[in-house]
């Protein structure tokens, strides 16, 4: 029982710090412009469409829950999903 409350506690914490980088990395994505000189033309409208894309879900978040609820939701998901999520994503990315 001791040792799985360390793990546990671990697990968390990890989790805690993985989505604090991980939502700072999402509000510097939505706040930076994009260099047309870095992209194609149509990299760059799916750049801009998916970025709006995340804006938009993250707005109707905060119309849904509030601005300190969409924040609190984005930290228990992903404090607590953050393993099957980076599992997931690595099996799509081969």
């Amino acid at each position: 029982m001791f040792w799985g409350s360390i793990i546990l506690s671990i697990y968390i914490l990890i989790g805690f710090f993985i989505t604090h980088k991980e939502l700072n990395e999402i509000a510097d994505m939505l706040e930076e412009e994009l260099d047309e000189d870095d992209y194609e033309k149509e990299d760059l409208l799916e750049l801009e469409k998916n970025k709006e894309q995340i804006g938009d879900k993250i707005n109707d978040l905060k119309k849904l829950v509030g601005e300190k609820g969409a924040i609190y939701s984005f930290y228990v998901f992903g404090t607590l999903f953050w393993l099957p999520t980076m599992i997931y994503s690595k099996f799509q990315s081969k």
